[in-house]
């Protein structure tokens, strides 16, 4: 999606993922075997002081990338702004300039040399409610820094953790519109997917005391909460659709989605279900804490792999 260099599917057994966050970056090495089955080859991190081009670098020094291995690195939500605005009504060739003077008042860095994508939500059934896109935008400097580091191995694209938890998710469950729920340090991001097609994508921020280590707070969980059956309400309203099948949870911690899940499946109407990453093998070679840490660069190996098509 975003940054999309073109270059094509290339026939590969290999592809890896880096997701950049505010503390490092974590990477996955994913093997595509026969029937779109997935092997995860390595997994890997780079935290500390150092700058994410020495992050990324020394994430595929340790997963063992060759020169050749299809790459897509997924920025931190530091790095890039989503958007949710009525797109105008222009040929494709003139509406990237337009949704960058749309937006110019929107952000807190200059869009003049910034790098801007879009994609559409699907329509609504509702009569009169207008057509919406989701506009990516990001300064161009993180992005060449990117580009720079990432030369060790054939950079396909520049993406953003909604995609990645797409790529992730989008074939576990049938063709009807499931709610995702990614819980990491500082940010939840929910998801509604019905296949491959987007329909909600909202960032909520989180209390800083429910990462914080044992048995998250009641009022931490109860605010999450509050915040996921907004979404679901919104979904429901801007739609007209009726409620998601389910809701499925994860993220970075196994003791926060262990908590969230209990108390959601009180308070939630949907089912409410832990994530399980039963379509990648070898998962068990790491343990439980890596596994999670990884999701969003899991998630970014599915990209370019044929099983993602």
């Amino acid at each position: 999606m975003f940054k999309r260099l073109r270059l094509g599917r290339q026939e590969a057994s290999c592809y890896a993922g880096i997701s950049l966050h505010h503390d490092g970056a974590r990477g996955a090495l994913l093997r595509a075997l026969p029937g779109d089955k997935v092997r995860v080859e390595a997994l890997a991190e780079a935290k500390g002081g150092d700058t994410r081009g020495e992050q990324i670098a020394t994430v595929l020094r340790e997963l063992g990338a060759r020169r050749r291995t299809p790459l897509t690195v997924v920025l931190d939500r530091s790095d890039y702004a989503l958007l949710q605005l009525e797109p105008p009504e222009l040929p494709p060739e003139e509406l990237t300039e337009a949704l960058r003077w749309r937006i110019r008042d929107m952000v807190d860095f200059p869009v003049d040399e910034a790098v801007i994508d879009h994609f559409e939500l699907p329509p609504s059934q509702r009569a009169g409610s207008p057509r919406l896109s989701c506009v990516v935008c990001a300064p161009p400097q993180r992005l060449d820094e990117i580009t720079v580091a990432a030369n060790s191995a054939e950079l396909r694209a520049i993406d953003i953790p909604e995609m990645a938890l797409r790529d992730l998710v989008m074939h576990a469950l049938d063709d009807r519109p499931h709610a995702w729920l990614y819980l990491a340090p500082r940010m939840a991001l929910i998801e509604i997917l019905n296949g491959d097609r987007i329909w909600l994508s909202r960032q909520i921020e989180l209390t800083a005391g429910l990462f914080q280590g044992g048995e998250p707070a009641a009022q931490d969980v109860d605010d999450l909460l509050l915040e996921v059956q907004r979404s679901l309400d919104y979904y429901q309203s801007l739609y007209a659709t009726g409620p998601v099948d389910s809701l499925q949870v994860l993220g970075t911690s196994p003791a926060v989605e262990a908590a969230f899940v209990l108390s959601a499946a009180v308070y939630l109407s949907v089912p409410v279900a832990r994530f399980e990453l039963d379509r990648i093998e070898g998962l068990e070679n790491h343990d439980e804490q890596q596994q999670r840490q990884s999701l969003l660069a899991m998630g970014a190996a599915f990209r370019e792999m044929p099983c993602a098509a």
